[in-house]
């Protein structure tokens, strides 16, 4: 029987991103949690985000913190693993004085190579929900969607840490004219 200790997990985040022509550093994310495994395909986390945009010009770094909670399951498949994140964060950009709560939905669905190698495929797509309005700038509703296809490695025989590279397509709703790239990603 498994112990209540070997079902807890952590979890961390570390990420830069670019700006277009990947020049210019745009943002930094550092995202540590822990988690617990409620079954093999149930997991539930509580985290924090430490979130630093890097605007062009001489504006300066702007900050914000973002405390989170999540839902993972796995759904045992045989030819394709399916697995969705139900995540609420709570923004708290540094001088705001209040909270702007978002959902975000995630569903990754992953094909292994047939012949049991290390490759895989994977595409996943995931939905933002801004659930209210904020005096510092959130509106509620869909406000941004980010949509991935490409191939993945493991780099280990435990079938544990994986290389992606792939094509990403973000939209994000903006006042006027929203926003679309257009991203090699490389995880």
């Amino acid at each position: 029987a498994e112990t209540a200790a070997g079902r807890v997990r952590w979890w961390l985040d570390l990420q830069a991103r670019w700006r277009d022509g990947a020049d210019e550093l745009d943002a930094t994310i550092l995202r540590p949690a822990v988690g617990y495994a409620l079954t093999p395909a149930v997991t539930v986390h509580a985290g924090y985000a430490l979130v630093t945009t890097h605007p062009p010009g001489p504006a300066g770094a702007a900050t914000e913190h973002r405390p989170w909670q999540q839902l993972t399951w796995t759904l045992p498949l045989t030819a394709v693993a399916v697995t969705a994140r139900t995540r609420l964060e709570q923004r708290f950009p540094e001088g705001a004085g209040e909270a702007g709560h978002r959902l975000r939905q995630f569903v990754r669905a992953t094909r292994r190579a047939p012949d049991g190698g290390a490759g895989y495929l994977t595409a996943y797509d995931e939905v933002f929900v801004e659930l209210n309005d904020t005096g510092w700038g959130q509106r509620a509703g869909v406000r941004q969607n980010r949509a991935f296809a490409g191939l993945g490695w493991f780099i280990d025989r435990e079938r544990r840490t994986a290389v992606e590279v792939g094509y990403l397509n973000q939209w994000v709703d903006r006042p006027g004219a929203d926003r679309v790239s257009h991203v090699l990603s490389v995880n």
